[in-house]
């Protein structure tokens, strides 16, 4: 099946995702969530062809804490959903806290006036690529299509010889315990390549050390992953999704982003299924 889908930032990081694997630029040919009957459980977000007839089907997941995700659903529903319509193209919201486990919450006066400045940019015909608004957030633009304001809440990184006892830890392993099961289960009756693409950069992790392996062990990930592969049955290889900081003229990271235009890309491989060649070619 063949679908034609809207430029979107999920369908970005899926194709640079393919791209790095196959290296060819794969055209989806279908988005089960969309397209097929839904299921308890779900199904997954697309499915690729490369030329040699090898189906790659792709879930693409965040690792946040609860209250992390319930601040973006916050932020979309009070200062996203009534803006981004006036919006020319696909912008995020960046919104950096002090609090690794996203605790914080932003009072209801500080989103009304997020929202009424982003209102009078508009109006003023003043948007830019890269905004500073004055609470300290930053609006910055991904895509020239669409109409779309994406929150991107982010915790400050966390200790580089973080513990699996540490309280932040304690609770990004049960987040990425879930995302892993509710991944496997939307894989049912899928045939490889399946492939679980996981975005860490809002976590506050930092790959070269939480998914690295050292002289005196390895990192956090890595010891999530060995207590959880033995539980999964239909996930074929895991990647984790690191992103690029986008920095300010100053040279202060104002978000976490990916350049998907790039031909090159950088993923790393968290695990792969004892009978699951290489997929690099």
């Amino acid at each position: 099946m063949n679908v034609l889908l809207r430029p979107s930032l999920e369908l970005d990081s899926a194709r640079h995702l393919l791209r790095w694997i196959t290296r060819e630029d794969l055209t989806p040919i279908d988005k089960p969530d969309q397209s097929q009957l839904s299921r308890p459980g779900g199904r997954p977000d697309f499915v690729f062809e490369d030329s040699r007839k090898r189906k790659y089907v792709l879930e693409l997941t965040r690792l946040l804490t609860p209250e992390l995700r319930s601040l973006e659903n916050t932020v979309a529903a009070k200062v996203c959903a009534p803006v981004e319509y006036l919006l020319p193209g696909t912008y995020g919201l960046h919104i950096q806290l002090n609090d690794p486990l996203g605790r914080g919450r932003i009072a209801p006066e500080v989103l009304k006036k997020t929202k009424q400045e982003i209102i009078k940019i508009l109006k003023d015909g003043n948007l830019q690529k890269t905004q500073q608004l004055s609470e300290g957030f930053v609006l910055w633009r991904a895509r020239d299509e669409g109409h779309r304001l994406v929150p991107w809440v982010t915790s400050p990184e966390l200790p580089f010889d973080l513990s699996d006892t540490h309280p932040v830890a304690k609770e990004l392993r049960v987040a990425f315990g879930k995302l892993m099961e509710e991944a496997d289960l939307k894989f049912r009756g899928y045939n490889p390549f399946r492939l679980l693409l996981i975005a860490t950069s809002q976590s506050g992790l930092d790959l070269e050390f939480h998914a690295g392996r050292f002289k005196d062990g390895k990192g956090v990930l890595l010891t999530w992953m060995d207590t959880l592969c033995e539980r999964i049955s239909n996930i074929d290889a895991i990647f984790l999704e690191p992103g690029i900081n986008v920095r300010s003229a100053g040279g202060k990271v104002i978000a976490g982003h990916k350049y998907v235009e790039s031909k090159a890309g950088y993923y790393l491989e968290l695990w792969r299924h004892s009978s699951v060649p290489r997929l690099l070619v």
